[in-house]
């Protein structure tokens, strides 16, 4: 069975069957080897559906409060473009 938001289904493939299975394994860490600044992720999302992808990324502190993040996304549909985001982290 399916999950519903109002009359739409969400997590159903092309066919409209339900396609909400995957695994999902992510490995981050930071990179105190390179700097202490480097922070480096991989996450895995399994499934030839709308959540399938491989994300990488990294994040670079330019000061204990202040970080900029990079990052990419591959889909598993071939249909879909990846993705690139950044990401500004400002801590009060």
């Amino acid at each position: 069975m399916g999950y519903y938001v109002g009359n739409d289904r969400l997590l159903v493939n092309a066919d409209g069957n339900p396609d909400n299975a995957g695994l999902l394994a992510s490995w981050d860490r930071a990179m105190p080897e390179i700097s202490d600044k480097l922070w480096m992720a991989v996450d895995y999302q399994g499934g030839a559906n709308a959540f399938g992808a491989v994300g990488m990324g990294f994040s670079w502190a330019f000061s204990e409060k202040v970080s900029v993040l990079l990052g990419y996304v591959v889909y598993a549909l071939p249909d879909t473009p990846g993705t690139l985001t950044t990401q500004l982290d400002i801590n009060f």
